[in-house]
């Protein structure tokens, strides 16, 4: 059975990497039909056999649910964060199972299984039926940007840290408001792309000078954050771009007591990049 998932999934994989949307809602209504189906047999047969033709048609809807589930999440989930969705998507299951086990057996108890497997395959063609209204969903370009780290011009190990990075924007007053806001916006982009300890800060001796900062660990952190970010992203990224007083963002690693100094090592490039 376990070799029958392993090629059923793999299959599934080849399959939705053409189309995996369309598949994977088209399959999932396949699988809810024969769950419901499979239930309301089994509640309904009186002889062995059938019902085990049932138990057996409602087995090949479990695992064809499971496996496309699994399929479209890693198939449709950017690659940085493909574990984090399948590990969002495993626990609803798992939730999804213990509240639909506890649910089910409080009804069996009170009205017996054979209406308890009827109201949930009445359920189950219920949610085939779901308008894709409810369903959510996202408009945003989630492929990732090309982007290039600007070399450093000391020399930097992978565990190295942690990095300040510091952004300067210049906006005038009437300016002020759009940019706080872009800022804010950036900010949880940065903070979900793995920045820590984001802020903004307004000069109180310059108060048209704005200034953006944020750490990560270490330089691999680094080069890790600025890969993350998507094509949707771009916006908010370009538009604060506008109010930058410095091209180029300013990029310091701390040096605690004990460390040697860093000492440079290649010339910046002519090309501007970002941080």
């Amino acid at each position: 059975m376990a070799h029958l998932n392993r090629c059923f999934a793999i299959r599934q994989f080849r399959t939705f990497s053409q189309t995996p949307t369309a598949r994977a809602e088209s399959q999932i209504r396949l699988a809810t039909i024969a769950a419901a189906i499979a239930s309301a047999g089994i509640a309904l047969s009186q002889i062995t056999a059938v019902t085990l033709v049932f138990m057996a048609l409602g087995g090949f809807a479990w695992v064809l649910a499971l496996t496309t589930f699994n399929s479209a999440i890693q198939l449709s989930s950017p690659r940085w964060v493909v574990g984090r969705s399948v590990g969002v998507g495993r626990v609803m299951t798992l939730g999804a199972l213990a509240l639909g086990a506890a649910a089910c057996g409080g009804l069996a108890s009170r009205f017996g299984l054979v209406s308890t497997c009827l109201t949930a395959s009445a359920f189950l063609i219920a949610s085939v039926f779901v308008p894709r209204t409810m369903i959510a969903t996202t408009s945003e370009d989630l492929t990732p940007r090309n982007h290039d780290v600007r070399p450093p011009r000391v020399r930097l190990e992978a565990n190295t840290g942690p990095l300040l990075i510091v952004v300067e924007y210049q906006a005038s007053a009437d300016q002020a408001e759009r940019l706080l806001e872009l800022l804010h916006e950036l900010g949880r982009i940065r903070t979900r792309n793995g920045a820590r300890n984001w802020c903004v800060a307004q000069d109180i001796d310059d108060p048209t000078r704005w200034v953006e900062r944020f750490e990560s660990p270490t330089w691999m952190d680094h080069l890790r954050r600025a890969g993350r970010a998507t094509l949707a992203d771009e916006v908010i990224l370009s538009r604060a771009q506008e109010f930058r007083r410095d091209t180029k963002a300013r990029r310091l690693v701390s040096r605690p007591p004990g460390a040697a100094p860093l000492s440079e090592e290649m010339p910046l490039p002519d090309r501007t990049l970002d941080s």
